[in-house]
């Protein structure tokens, strides 16, 4: 690791810390997404993520739920984002102890009973029917 990286993490690091144990309520973020669907497509969507520092993002609907499979589904990006944040804080905490990392590779499996989102099986929960009765 190189000493600026490892200088550049803590610079912006630090006064964050030194912030948070006097205001903590300042380190409670909210994060969101926003999906949006304009026309009769079941199968496509657009999911709009953050406060617009990025392109939308495009989505379809798994094979296994009768989509096309043909674009990210709501599963890949989850499994995405948790791989992202593990990636990036796993990079951040070596960056600050100065550690090398020769590669970092974070894999992450998300497992689905699509019996629940077809109906196929009240009791196996989908989140289409989460909250209902």
């Amino acid at each position: 690791m190189s000493k600026t990286m490892t200088a550049l993490v803590k610079e912006r690091q630090e006064p964050l810390q030194d912030r948070y144990k006097t205001a903590p309520d300042e380190a409670r973020i909210t994060d969101h997404a926003i999906a949006q669907s304009g026309d009769a497509d079941p199968f496509h969507g657009t999911v709009k993520v953050g406060d617009g520092q990025s392109a939308p993002w495009d989505l379809g609907i798994h094979r296994a739920n009768g989509g096309d499979h043909d674009l990210p589904n709501p599963g890949d990006i989850l499994c995405a984002a948790l791989a992202a944040g593990l990636d990036s804080t796993l990079r951040m905490i070596a960056a600050r102890m100065g550690v090398t990392l020769e590669s970092l590779e974070v894999s992450v499996k998300a497992h689905a009973d699509m019996r629940g989102c077809l109906m196929i099986e009240r009791t196996v929960p989908n989140l289409a029917r989460l909250g209902l009765p």
